[in-house]
């Protein structure tokens, strides 16, 4: 026996609402763990920011210190404050891309919220 059109019209209004609510609940249940999450990015970003900095400062001191002849080669630690800076810029440009996702969901959520 065939679905009258009342009748599948009336399962698509409550697939729809179904599908709302979870979609509602599950914003729900993650928004305290997104600006958890923010919180942290946004922490970790500003202790790389300060990282960096120092990495700078060391590498300043390790070029004065290899003006001088009576000091060993520095070239060695020189390449590794290299590498950790490029490593942390690798890291800062993963962090910034979560935390411009984290934005993006938050103001999709806002949307959602206002419409």
């Amino acid at each position: 026996m065939a679905k009258s059109d009342e009748s599948i019209e009336a399962e698509r209004v409550e697939d729809e609402a179904s599908v709302r609510y979870f979609k509602e609940g599950l914003e729900e249940l993650l928004q305290p763990h997104l600006e958890t999450c923010s919180a942290d990015v946004a922490s970790v970003i500003a202790a790389q920011t300060r990282l960096s900095a120092e990495l700078a400062r060391m590498e300043n001191a390790l070029l004065k210190l290899g003006d001088f002849r009576a000091i060993p080669k520095l070239s060695a630690y020189f390449d590794k404050v290299k590498l950790c800076r490029k490593r942390l810029a690798n890291i800062q440009l993963s962090l910034s891309t979560i935390q411009g996702r984290i934005k993006k969901m938050k103001e999709i959520q806002q949307l959602k919220l206002q419409g």
